[in-house]
């Protein structure tokens, strides 16, 4: 999948969404693509992201059951959109992310670290 420049440089948007059309607020999981425009919940990247994210990933990639990889499958979502600092810049501008870390290189490191030893199911 393109990043987050190349998609906008063929049209598409990014547009932050807090609830559903019922008023009740959307988990982060709850990422939408509806004509030509990403729907993504607001995400706040802070000091602790890394450590919960690496957390959540090794309990489900060495969880014995078959349940979906939610958080995997998000992250995977994430380092497939940040490629780069300018990636996150956007997402930024498009109120989708709140960077706490205060570098947007950092955030993007972040995402495409993630995925590293990460194992992705079709």
């Amino acid at each position: 999948m393109p990043c987050v420049i190349e998609l906008q440089d063929v049209g598409v948007k990014f547009e932050v969404v807090e609830d559903d059309n019922d008023g009740l607020k959307l988990s982060m999981l709850d990422v939408r693509f509806e004509h030509s425009h990403f729907k993504i919940p607001k995400f706040r990247v802070i000091d602790s992201t890394e450590t919960f994210f690496r957390n959540i990933i090794a309990y489900e990639q060495h969880s014995s059951n078959d349940e979906p990889k939610y958080f995997t499958d998000y992250t995977s979502f994430m380092d497939q959109l940040i490629n780069y600092k300018e990636d996150v810049t956007q997402l930024r501008r498009h109120e989708v992310l709140e960077n706490w870390l205060g570098n947007d290189e950092d955030v993007a490191l972040m995402f495409n670290n993630l995925g590293k030893g990460r194992i992705i199911l079709e």
